[in-house]
């Protein structure tokens, strides 16, 4: 569980659809991403965002960010849909 004391993080999520194509998504965590990590985004099957439930990526790699206000680029892989019934 993350620290509300921390400071925000933004990253920009890269998304490599199945189709060989990517989409770039912006989002706020107070949490440090590793590779390797498993992330849950609300993103539709092309990588939209959306509310609700969404799907299961895995960051492959981490790029730099030019922009001051982005901490990093995440590259994330398609890993699965997001379980809507978890047990």
């Amino acid at each position: 569980m993350s620290d509300p004391s921390e400071p925000a993080i933004t990253y920009v999520a890269r998304l490599r659809l199945g189709d060989g194509t990517t989409t770039d998504n912006r989002f706020t965590t107070r949490r440090r991403r590793a590779l390797g990590e498993i992330v849950n985004l609300p993103t539709t099957h092309d990588g939209a965002g959306q509310t609700g439930a969404g799907y299961i990526w895995r960051i492959s790699s981490m790029e730099k960010s030019d922009d001051p206000l982005i901490d990093a680029i995440l590259i994330l892989d398609f890993e699965q849909p997001m379980s809507v019934n978890r047990k």
